[in-house]
């Protein structure tokens, strides 16, 4: 099976020095990419497909409320929401090409990727996971819930099924509380999520009959006890499924240890062979598999994916 790579110059923010003020790589898009042209070049070409435009508020809207789609105009709004307040006093125009654009391109990226994978098997969105936006507000550097917009993009256009089981696989180090909020009454939408539920947004405590399968590890855990907790879990989530028809991977690579922010201690060769496990497991059982990046917040962001895009292509014989 041959992955498609899902990607654009676009995703790419602009913040300039402003990019300081938070250690997320906001041009870690290009650097991965970057990488694997330089080991691949114009192999990659048929690979490669790249949205054609942003997304708009017609397609925000299957997901995010009016009133909040509204607030993204003040810019005080976007900045709590990115956790850089700062921006505030540069202005909406700033805002906008910076941090808002980029954006709507990436959720554009996961909506073709995961259209692209029902047709291939497999698709890389290089961007996306933006899973702390919720239907009605933005946190955690989040603003748009590019996954849930995928999903109802293919409902709408009856590419999926109101039956049809929906796998969202979440090993970012923070939890997917906005996805899973948008999905809680939602019995089509199954989660797993591997999360440290000592930093934010903390630990889940709700219904926990809903999502049984959000799983709580302790900071600075390491790789070995984490790989063990996600090869005895992810099969016996997956078999509890009975035909899903698409996942979405959620490829944080938060838990990596010199990640400022994500708190556990997985090598850069802990989080390929995680990477390895969990695209094993759904090519085992001939699921259809959306990658997205979601967060990272070192300086090895941008190699951490492109190792596992990189082994990937390998197993394919690129």
């Amino acid at each position: 099976m041959k992955p498609k790579l899902i990607y654009s110059p676009q995703y790419d923010f602009r913040l300039g020095p402003l990019g300081m003020l938070h250690p997320f790589d906001g041009r870690k898009f290009s650097r991965a990419m970057k990488v694997l042209k330089g080991r691949y070049g114009s192999k990659l070409d048929s690979l490669m497909e790249a949205p054609e435009q942003p997304a708009d508020e017609e397609l925000l809207s299957l997901v995010h409320s009016q009133d909040y789609l509204t607030s993204l105009k003040n810019p005080e709004v976007v900045a709590r929401a990115v956790e850089v307040r700062l921006l505030k006093l540069l202005g909406q125009s700033f805002i906008e090409n910076a941090i808002l654009k980029p954006m709507l391109w990436a959720v554009a990226g996961t909506v073709l990727a995961a259209e692209t994978a029902l047709e291939s098997g497999l698709a890389i969105n290089f961007a996306g996971g933006f899973h702390h936006a919720h239907k009605d507000k933005g946190e955690g550097f989040c603003i748009y819930a590019d996954v849930p917009v995928a999903i109802e993009s293919l409902l709408s256009k009856c590419k999926l099924n109101k039956d049809d089981e929906i796998l969202v696989i979440d090993l970012d180090a923070h939890r997917g509380n906005g996805f899973e909020s948008i999905y809680f009454e939602s019995t089509q939408v199954h989660f797993f999520d591997m999360y440290n539920f000592q930093v934010y947004p903390g630990i889940f405590n709700t219904d926990e009959e809903r999502f049984d399968y959000i799983i709580p590890v302790k900071a600075l855990s390491s790789g070995h006890d984490y790989l063990d907790t996600l090869k005895q879990y992810l099969p016996e989530f997956l078999e509890s499924k009975k035909e899903p028809k698409l996942c979405f991977y959620n490829a944080g690579t938060d838990p990596y240890e010199k990640d400022r922010l994500g708190h556990l201690k997985l090598t850069e060769q802990d989080m390929l062979e995680r990477d390895k496990f969990v695209f094993d497991q759904l090519s085992a059982r001939n699921i259809p598999a959306v990658m997205v990046t979601s967060g990272g917040y070192s300086k090895q962001s941008y190699q951490l994916i492109a190792n596992t895009v990189d082994y990937l292509l390998e197993k394919a014989k690129i």
